[in-house]
């Protein structure tokens, strides 16, 4: 073994197989991290370390390549080891031909990346977090301004409504107070007549007195409803 064999050995997964999948040759770093010893990996298939997680064509994808196409297969894949546990590995594989070109067997390259992997789901879960928390900060923000509207909406009928109460009691209470006023006015005009009274001076005086009340009666509904109507025209 040359110095730079001895380099690629120490630093990645190295592993050789025969032209029916047979492992012919793994080195220490596969050991290490698959957890097979070297007697337990020799003369058996390389699926001791398949995952079992990708679909038949990734591993027929790798066949038409390696073989048909004579040609370096590279992919990310998720191995298992003897624990049970999965790893990823950065996988070249490439087919060993004789001179007539026929595959004698396989050679493959392998670096674990099972560190980098995990990281980048960290990542990527962190990334989906941050959406789902942003989706719900928006959503949460939308309520408050709904609420918000509805507040002011129930708060400025509320105030319309007090405000049409409090004019409402206004109207009635002048009324009422003009009405007493011309009933007694009334009484006392009928009350001389009957005690045979001079009726003139109170007949002029109530029909004054009446008149007046009924030009302020007008007077401040007219106001009432004047204001009114302004301070609806505002609020819309």
């Amino acid at each position: 073994m040359n110095e730079l064999e001895k380099f690629v050995d120490a630093a990645t997964i190295v592993t050789k197989a025969d032209a029916q999948g047979k492992i012919t040759y793994v080195n220490e770093k596969f050991c290490e991290i698959s957890g097979y010893s070297f007697d337990e990996a020799i003369g058996r298939d390389h699926n001791i370390v398949n995952s079992g997680t990708h679909p038949h064509e990734f591993w027929r994808n790798m066949y038409r390549t390696v073989v048909k196409d004579k040609k370096i297969w590279n992919a990310i894949c998720v191995n298992r080891k003897k624990d049970g546990s999965l790893y990823y590995v950065d996988s070249f594989i490439k087919g060993d031909f004789n001179e007539e070109g026929r595959l004698i067997g396989y050679m493959s390259i392998r670096q674990d990346v099972s560190n980098i992997y995990k990281a980048n789901e960290e990542i990527k879960k962190s990334q989906e977090q941050i959406v789902q928390i942003n989706s719900e900060l928006k959503e949460a923000l939308e309520d408050a301004e709904n609420a918000k509207m509805v507040a002011l909406n129930d708060l400025d009928f509320m105030i319309k409504k007090s405000q049409n109460e409090l004019l409402g009691i206004v109207v009635r209470t002048a009324l009422w107070v003009i009405l007493g006023v011309g009933l007694i006015t009334t009484g006392l005009y009928v009350f001389s007549i009957l005690v045979n009274a001079e009726t003139q001076i109170i007949g002029s005086t109530w029909s004054n007195m009446f008149g007046i009340l009924l030009t302020n009666a007008f007077s401040i509904v007219g106001t009432i409803m004047g204001v009114k109507y302004a301070t609806e025209k505002q609020n819309n």
